[in-house]
């Protein structure tokens, strides 16, 4: 049960920013902070990379993206629209040392997938109501957020962490490297997971189960869901909860 993604990778640009670096290995972020505000509108999709936290609210009639950062790191980040996907970056990669601030604040009307790499974060304060949602996270990423859905499909790598709660019919979910995705306050009805390498998942699932689990990885799970197919090795468990 493979779901492919491909994470995009960002362009590499030059700037002539040198007196920002204390040396050729070292940037060290500015104390004031400042705020811009980018101007892009019709997508479905975020993909973010690096040590950005990207905070996305739900709205019918507005429309923003403001980015918060240290001054001399506002150059270095970049903001462009790919067909329906909104890619967010640095557009070099600095040796940050010392404390950044990478905020980015969303307001729009639906995001359907959330593509996350290199320790980035999602943090939805809105609920996610749609048909089909997508989270991809590698790299020590994470999602928090609450949806109603009827698919989702979850892919987790690298010590990648997804909490969410709500309610959705069927979830499509693969974790690998020590990963951890669910909670029991997520309801779903029918679930299709595979977990390896010590990952970790909660849910209540309602109806049925399908499941492939290696390498001590665990699936807990609450509620009357009854076990379709196991495939269990490694010191690997299923453990019904409650």
């Amino acid at each position: 049960m493979k779901i492919s993604v491909i994470l995009s990778a960002f362009a590499i640009f030059c700037f002539p920013f040198s007196s920002c670096n204390l040396d050729d290995d070292q940037f060290i972020p500015s104390e004031h902070i400042t705020i811009r505000e980018e101007a892009f509108s019709e997508y479905n999709a975020i993909e973010v990379s690096g040590v950005f936290t990207v905070y996305i609210t739900f709205s019918a009639i507005e429309e923003s993206i403001k980015v918060e950062a240290n001054e001399n790191l506002q150059p270095y980040i970049e903001i462009a629209k790919d067909k329906d996907i909104l890619k967010i970056g640095l557009t070099e990669n600095l040796n940050i040392s010392g404390t950044a601030k990478l905020n980015i604040y969303i307001i729009t009307n639906n995001i359907e997938n959330y593509m996350a790499s290199g320790t980035a974060r999602f943090l939805v304060e809105g609920l996610i109501d749609t048909d089909n949602v997508g989270i991809y996270l590698s790299g020590a990423s994470a999602f928090k957020g609450s949806m109603i859905a009827q698919t989702l499909r979850a892919e987790l790598s690298g010590a990648s962490k997804m909490d969410i709660d709500g309610v959705a019919d069927y979830g499509e979910m693969e974790a690998g490297g020590a990963s951890v995705l669910g909670d029991y306050d997520f309801k779903i009805n029918k679930l299709n997971i595979n977990l390896s390498g010590a990952s970790n998942a909660w849910f209540t699932v309602l109806q049925s189960i399908d499941v492939v689990a290696s390498g001590a990885s665990n699936l807990m799970y609450m509620g009357t869901a009854t076990i379709s197919s196991q495939d269990l090795s490694g010191a690997s468990e299923v453990k019904k909860e409650g």
